[in-house]
């Protein structure tokens, strides 16, 4: 039996109170196991730093909850996840979605599959918390799956999809130093196509599994 990876799934926050405990049940819900949870404070001034303090009573090992004396925006504050992060695997979350249990389980599985190094599946538009698929929104093609060729990262330079319905090995940050900028709204936008020339194999679930 393979020994399964860990996962750190980062989380950044700010003011974000009421949102941000859907958000983490439903990560501590996921069916798999191997999950380290870092929840990033980006300098709240409502009382969310003190709730994830509570969490990491209660999860020691398993969630870690960092504060940023310094409000930075996202980008600044998934920087910080990132420089504190064990896992194999990175995932993202914004502290007022939610996911499915399974899919991580889902997306490493199929990494593991097929020797992937970056997978993701679809997400949809909600405006209730319930795991009822709201209106979908496709996150990925079929041709854009396996060995990145020159077809597939043009396809996926044009049309890479949401950062946070995927999952990455830990090598493409670490190995590369891609960060994210900060102080500034869509940070995500501004390194996707870094990424995506890290990455060597993709593969995409065509499944909601993330709820926006």
């Amino acid at each position: 039996l393979m020994e399964k990876k860990l996962i750190t799934v980062i989380i950044p926050t700010y003011n974000r109170k009421k949102k941000l405990l859907e958000c983490i049940s439903s990560i501590l819900e996921q069916t798999y196991e191997h999950i380290e949870v870092l929840v990033v404070d980006d300098a709240s001034t409502d009382e969310s730093f003190s709730i994830l303090l509570e969490y990491e009573k209660k999860y020691p090992g398993k969630f870690k909850a960092v504060h940023s004396e310094v409000n930075k925006r996202q980008g600044g504050a998934k920087n910080i996840g990132l420089s504190l992060a064990k896992g194999e695997w990175i995932g993202f979350i914004d502290s007022d979605d939610w996911i499915l249990p399974t899919m991580y389980e889902k997306l490493i599985g199929r990494a593991e599959e097929t020797g992937a190094d970056m997978v993701g599946c679809d997400y949809c538009l909600t405006d209730e918390h319930s795991m009822k698929i709201g209106k979908r929104v496709e996150n990925g093609k079929a041709e854009q799956s396996g060995v990145l060729g020159n077809k597939q990262c043009r396809s996926l330079i044009l049309d890479s999809g949401s950062l946070v319905v995927k999952v990455y090995r830990r090598e493409i940050f670490m190995d590369s130093g891609i960060r994210f900028p900060e102080h500034i709204f869509y940070e995500d936008n501004a390194i996707s196509d870094a990424v995506l020339l890290q990455a060597h194999h993709y593969e995409y679930i065509p499944e909601v599994m993330y709820f926006y």
